[in-house]
């Protein structure tokens, strides 16, 4: 075991702030001042701190395999580069890009130093100025490890990968992280160093508490209570601390639970947007949403279509009867008169001609109602005028199954009942761009949806893919591929989203109610900020 990976498992058992300090520290994060009292904000309250953090620090056993970048490529909404550009880089030597200003390489820079790792922790890779700040951001990178090609796909929800934090990205930024702070240059072991970072932030925040514990005077919170939180119970208790159970009802009032702390941060983010607002905007946004979902809706609908059960049965229909048009199509293919047997010029077009003619004089002259060759006893043929024998009637049926085949039209027409839902199934599946660019449209007003869409869709395109092989090698399509029963279930509930949507929609615009709903959510964020600032002193 590595001695990063022993540190990692003894600071499980820290508290959770100073988790947070490790976490914070092998991320590479600047600690300043804004940084230092944000600890010790948590030093004394840690509830909105995620358990188990350090669980998702990314770190290597063994610095022993050799990991080279071999470029970057796929790049989506990245600074004012275009998407899709590729700069590849040799697996030996030296390579140097260079460009005039605004060209882009510092772009590509900050896609590496956010990929692999440098000290420089603080640079963001900005968005394209030309696209909604909105979209998604994506870069591929192409690696080898240990001379095995591999790749790694950034986006702001991806993990980093473990396999690139082999590589130490240096440049100007990273540089000055050493320069402006005291730093010995000295070997440790990996890992060492985060116990004396994190000693220095502990420092720090002691010296931050203690300065805090010296200057708190509760006569200075005060003004600040008869003006912003008057009326509040905090500001009630902070007036007269003489009333019966003063202690009780302060540790009753400064102990904010998670979804309180959780309602608070949504106070503040939505009041100032709906005091901005109106109901007519508010609806015309629901009007936008709802249309995004019935999209996305209606797309998701289309896929379940393709892997309904009764889909499978019908293009397994088709299948079937293509096969058999196919067997019917040789077998007649297989009919053929030689020399030895028959005349030269069988079954050519004049013979064909020919035997129209008989058929047509046999059935409306000689043997009326009757089918072609005859088959009445002692029948003659009606060219040659001799009885027809068994084997003269073998022949003319055999001529009979030749000159009346519609084997080839049949087969024509499977073929392109087949072509037709094969061009139906693939109208019917968006390529993989337009289709994230659908469920992206929904992503930030309808999060659990789109999460949940991204796993089923992608289930469903490769059963999609299978039917189209199997359509392609016109093969029987197999039972399984059917959309499971959950998907059904998963598309009522958004149903049930888009009966809602309706619903508010009809609701008659009423602005005094609007405004006394946000009235009554400033009262309550008021009341809550009040209460943390007693916490907090």
């Amino acid at each position: 075991m590595s001695v990063l990976s022993e540190i990692l498992s003894w600071a499980k058992s820290l508290p959770k702030w100073q988790q947070y300090v490790i976490v914070h520290i092998i991320n590479g994060t600047t600690f300043d001042s804004a940084k230092y009292n944000e600890v010790a904000d948590y030093a004394l309250d840690n509830s909105m701190l995620a358990d188990n953090m350090l669980d998702g620090i990314v770190y290597h056993e063994s610095e022993s395999q050799e990991v080279r970048l071999k470029g970057i490529s796929e790049l989506y909404n990245i600074n004012n580069l275009k998407d899709g550009c590729i700069l590849d880089f040799r697996l030996d030597g030296l390579t140097v890009v260079y460009g005039q200003n605004g060209t882009g390489k510092s772009g590509y820079s900050r896609v590496i130093k956010k990929c692999c790792k440098s000290r420089d922790k603080d640079s963001e890779i900005l968005t394209n100025i030309h696209k909604k700040s909105s979209e998604r951001q994506s870069a591929r990178i192409n690696y080898t490890i240990d001379g095995v090609n591999d790749k790694y796909v950034w986006s702001k929800t991806s993990r980093p990968s473990v396999d690139l934090q082999l590589v130490h990205v240096f440049d100007r930024t990273s540089g000055e992280v050493f320069v402006s702070k005291d730093a010995d240059i000295q070997y440790k072991p990996s890992g060492m160093d985060i116990l004396d970072r994190l000693a220095d932030v502990m420092l720090q925040v002691a010296t931050i508490l203690q300065a805090r514990r010296e200057n708190l005077q509760m006569n200075d919170l005060v003004p600040l209570f008869r003006t912003d939180y008057a009326g509040t119970k905090a500001a009630k208790l902070i007036e007269d601390f003489s009333i019966p159970n003063a202690l009780a009802v302060y540790e009753s009032l400064s102990a904010l639970s998670r979804n309180e702390q959780i309602r608070l941060e949504e106070l503040k983010q939505t009041i100032p947007l709906r005091e901005s607002s109106s109901p007519t905007k508010e609806r015309d946004k629901l009007s936008k949403r709802n249309t995004l979902l019935i999209n996305v809706r209606n797309y998701f609908s289309s896929l379940l279509g393709v892997v309904s059960k009764s889909k499978i049965a019908e293009l397994n229909r088709i299948i079937v009867s293509l096969l058999a048009a196919k067997k019917n199509a040789a077998d007649v293919e297989r009919i053929h008169f030689d020399s030895t047997h028959f005349l030269a010029g069988t079954g050519n077009e004049a013979w064909k001609t020919m035997w129209r003619a008989a058929e047509k004089f046999s059935k409306e002259f000689v043997y009326i109602g009757q089918n072609y060759p005859p088959e009445v006893e002692d029948s003659k043929c009606v060219l040659c005028q001799q009885p027809i024998t068994n084997e003269s009637n073998d022949n003319m049926k055999l001529f009979c199954t030749y000159v009346n085949d519609e084997s080839q039209r049949i087969l024509a027409e499977c073929v392109r009942a087949l072509q037709e839902v094969q061009n139906e199934i693939s109208s019917t599946l968006k390529s993989p761009n337009d289709q994230n660019i659908l469920l992206m449209s929904i992503e930030e007003d309808y999060s659990e949806v789109y999460e949940s869409l991204t796993v089923s869709i992608k289930t469903l395109r490769t059963a999609i893919f299978a039917i189209v092989k199997s359509l392609e090698e016109a093969e029987m399509i197999r039972g399984e591929v059917a959309s499971p029963p959950e998907h059904t279930q998963f598309l009522q509930d958004i149903d049930n989203l888009l009966e809602k949507n309706k619903v508010d929609l009809a609701d008659p615009l009423n602005d005094e109610a609007y405004r006394e709903a946000i009235d009554k959510d400033k009262e309550e964020y008021r009341d809550l900020c009040s209460r943390r600032l007693l916490k907090q002193h």
